[in-house]
């Protein structure tokens, strides 16, 4: 009878041994993804602006507040990445460690889906996706405000 708390071993890893950490990391880093992400947070934005979507400010702020601690962290990464990318990888001053050093740079700052670049971008979808639920707190305040006036005028 076999135990299902201890789960058999893999007979076929050829799979595993062709991802690389890597690959599997950055797969959803592409700037076509990151581009879709924040041209999404931008509608967001205006459909909040145009009233589509409000939302109380209880059912907002702890979304915010996620999104701030998100934000506070993206921004401590920035800065990290900023300091790696001011001392840069120290590999030798012949032309091997150079070569190396800039392959790196290019890696982590430059080419499409580099951490810097979509650390940048989520960065700014949180931005976005905070200013549509302002936004949408606001109208939302305004809804309720003109509901409250009607019935009082009503009384």
């Amino acid at each position: 009878m076999p135990i299902y708390d201890q789960p058999e071993p893999s007979r076929n890893s050829s799979f595993l041994e062709k991802v690389s950490p890597f690959e599997t990391a950055t797969a959803g880093m592409t700037s076509d993804a990151m581009d879709s992400m924040a041209s999404e947070a931008k509608k967001m934005v205006e459909s909040a602006k145009s009233g589509g979507f409000r939302v109380s400010e209880n059912a907002a702020q702890p979304i915010r507040d996620a999104l701030l601690e998100i934000q506070k962290d993206v921004n401590d990464a920035l800065e990290q990445l900023n300091v790696i990318g001011r001392n840069g990888p120290q590999l030798g001053n012949h032309e091997y460690g150079r070569a190396v050093a800039q392959f790196h740079q290019q890696a982590l700052f430059v080419r499409d889906g580099s951490p810097y670049k979509a650390l940048q971008r989520l960065s700014e979808v949180v931005g976005e996706t905070d200013k549509a639920l302002e936004i949408a707190v606001r109208k939302y305040q305004e809804i309720d405000e003109f509901v409250k006036e009607s019935i009082r005028s009503e009384s």
